[in-house]
């Protein structure tokens, strides 16, 4: 809300949580892949 100047903590860390998955080269996948980037961001293995 800029009008208020409150700063939009969430919508920062969705922007975050994007920029690293389009470093990671998931820029074309599906929106689900985050998953996969935080599950291996703490050593986790997703189940198929």
């Amino acid at each position: 809300m800029r009008e208020h100047e409150v700063p939009m903590l969430l919508s920062a860390t969705v922007r975050e949580l994007l920029s690293s998955a389009i470093g990671h080269g998931l820029a074309e996948r599906d929106p689900l892949s985050l998953y996969e980037l935080q599950s291996a961001a703490a050593g986790m293995a997703l189940e198929e």
